[in-house]
């Protein structure tokens, strides 16, 4: 049961793992400074607003 505990800890602390353990999904680089600024703002209670907008193309030549 600690192991459980400290596996969903660190996943909890990384977005960037969880969304790779919950979703299976692998974000790309400009979708992880994306994910990473939007929890830095909720962590660190900011408040920021954010519009993002990715071209229905983006990423495709990654």
């Amino acid at each position: 049961m600690a192991e459980l505990q400290t596996v969903i800890k660190n996943l909890l602390k990384d977005v960037i793992l969880f969304t790779q353990h919950a979703s299976g999904l692998q974000l790309r680089g400009y979708q992880e400074q994306v994910a990473l600024a939007v929890v830095d703002s909720v962590i660190r209670n900011k408040g920021f607003t954010f519009v993002i907008i990715f071209p229905r193309q983006s990423g495709k030549n990654e």
